[in-house]
């Protein structure tokens, strides 16, 4: 930073004048021998330099505009890593430290001072050598403060993130229990799929390019988030409403993990390799309608359905009645009644059910290679809109 330290001819005036009379005015006399502190203003019409509205804090504000982007990036980049500090992350990273580099900064050298009517030249220029000495100092201080600002703000996060994921995943005693031969057991459900949490997780808790792609487009569509969330608002029991809009904004949100948002953590943590634990899973997300895990798994289903009609993940596979052969088929003007066979969690549909299960007294699984015994059948009832 540049300093305007030459005096003015009026300064010479003034000095010449005080050196002529031993016995001048004692103020004028404190000038010179106690250094002040305080800034003196460029402009009279600037009456407290420190204003935030003076012309001088404009600007100290326009000198330091630039360097408070890149010193808070580098703050975020020292305490966390990575490499995705947008402008915009930046911005709300510092927003929630409650901690703004500029004001500190131009506070600190406000106190640097420019210049005194009653000075020398090289008084004011060895004060200036020391005020930013100082500030330099200070500003390292303030720099550091914010490191170790945002190292605490990212284990607090981190913590807050663990703790909302293990909040809506099943414990190690329900992953053991067999919730599929349990006819009491709700299960979430897909039509065709032997596991809806599995087929969900293998389409969006991948890490590949594919995935990563179709998460950003998400994430960064405002709008399509929001409807999303509304559209589970509405649906929500009126004393849900307000919880289950927090819940889906938090799920949306950007984790210091990955970057992502803590509804693909989710998805991340389902294992996908055996089945009877996607099983669990989808006992665990359906057994109580509208608890935190509900509306996570719900919203990861709907997730799903977008990015497969947008084609950005894998659509589904089709479907056929093992019996008849005909194609599940699922329209906006049809009542079409299905059955889950439990508990290998194939499928059939009803009237094939009918004849297997209820005429035939079939106990076995009619899905080639399966053989597998059938304990009950459940009802999957699609209603037109």
């Amino acid at each position: 930073m540049s300093l305007s330290t030459a005096p003015s001819s009026a300064d010479n005036d003034d000095d010449d004048a005080g050196d002529g009379d031993g016995d001048g005015d004692p103020a004028a006399r404190r000038c010179v021998r106690e250094p002040k502190t305080t800034l003196v203003p460029e402009d009279p019409m600037d009456v407290d330099a420190r204003s935030p509205d003076s012309p001088l804090q404009e600007k100290l504000a326009s000198r330091m505009g630039t360097y408070t982007m890149d010193d808070a990036r580098a703050v975020l980049v020292s305490a966390f890593g990575g490499s995705h500090w947008s402008d915009g992350a930046v911005r709300r990273q510092m927003d929630e430290m409650n901690h703004f580099l500029l004001p500190d900064e131009i506070q600190m050298l406000a106190q640097i001072p420019f210049g005194s009517a009653k000075r020398s030249e090289v008084e004011r220029k060895r004060a200036a050598e020391d005020a930013l000495r100082r500030a330099e100092l200070q500003r390292q201080n303030v720099r550091d403060a914010a490191i170790s600002l945002a190292v605490k703000l990212r284990d607090e996060r981190r913590v807050a993130e663990r703790r909302w994921l293990d909040e809506r995943c099943p414990d190690e005693q329900w992953l053991r229990y067999d919730h599929v031969s349990d006819i009491n057991k709700p299960m979430l459900e897909l039509v065709g799929s032997r596991s809806a949490i599995q087929l969900v997780a293998l389409r969006l808790g991948g890490t590949d390019a594919r995935t990563n792609a179709a998460w950003k487009w998400l994430c960064e569509d405002a709008d399509l988030k929001e409807q999303l969330i509304s559209d589970f608002v509405d649906a929500a029991p009126p004393e849900r409403k307000a919880s289950v809009r927090c819940e889906l904004e938090e799920a949306f949100e950007s984790t210091f993990e990955s970057g992502g948002p803590l509804l693909r953590l989710f998805v991340q943590r389902i294992p996908t390799e055996e089945l009877r634990y996607c099983h669990a899973w989808d006992a665990h997300i359906g057994r109580e309608e509208w608890s935190a895990a509900f509306v996570a798994g719900r919203a990861l289903m709907s997730v799903t359905g977008i990015l497969v009609e947008e084609e950005l993940v894998d659509g589904f596979e089709k479907i056929e009645c093992p019996i008849c052969i005909e194609e599940f088929v699922l329209t906006e003007d049809e009542f079409v009644a299905l059955r889950s066979i439990h508990p290998c969690m194939h499928w059939m549909c009803n009237a094939c059910k009918m004849v297997w299960v209820d005429e035939k007294k079939q106990a076995w699984c009619p899905v080639v290679d399966c053989k597998m015994p059938i304990l009950f059948t459940r009802p999957f009832l699609h209603k037109p809109a």
